[in-house]
């Protein structure tokens, strides 16, 4: 294969935990998150990027974030409204 996708998978799964790490840090010092579901849906995909581009790769730690953030996602204050809701375009990967 491609010798540059080595260099590629790792800069996207870095990429996709960076997110992940982000997202657990925000919830936890704002409380607020703009679109619950949409959160957890871009946490649920960026945690299978991680197994997309990191195969037998032990994911326990981040696998405690991510059930951190969904714990945290049912109980934040959700900012987005119904003058919002249509917004997003419908073909999201994980819609």
């Amino acid at each position: 294969g491609d010798a540059r996708r080595v260099l590629h998978d790792r800069m996207f799964a870095n990429t996709a935990r960076l997110w992940i790490y982000l997202v657990q840090e925000d919830l936890e010092r704002t409380g607020t998150v703009f679109s619950r579901e949409l959160v957890r849906g871009c946490i649920g995909f960026c945690r299978a990027w991680l197994n997309d581009t990191e195969p037998g790769v032990n994911h326990a730690a981040i696998d405690a974030v991510v059930a951190d953030i969904n714990a945290r996602l049912s109980t934040a204050t959700e900012l987005r409204t119904d003058f919002t809701t249509d917004d997003l375009p419908g073909g999201l990967p994980f819609n």
